[in-house]
């Protein structure tokens, strides 16, 4: 997930990523509200505070270079 550290994405491009590194659905949905507010199309206040610390669990996950994995599952806290 190297190249993907920096960039924002549309929503194709989230979700083929999604299936190449078989990240859940869930992670898929909010990814696409980080890069709608990150590239400015969606006001950050709009969003409510749930959205923002999942975005914020995301973003520090996408800095790491690994994801770590229980009984086969890739979480992110």
């Amino acid at each position: 997930m190297h190249e993907f550290k920096h960039n924002l994405y549309t929503i194709r491009e989230i979700n083929q990523l999604s299936k190449t590194e078989q990240l859940s659905k869930a992670f898929q949905s909010y990814s696409c509200i980080y890069n709608l507010i990150k590239c400015g199309r969606v006001n950050a206040t709009k969003i409510g505070n749930r959205y923002m610390l999942r975005i914020h669990d995301i973003e520090q996950a996408l800095l790491v270079d690994s994801v770590v994995a229980v009984d086969g599952i890739r979480r992110i806290n």
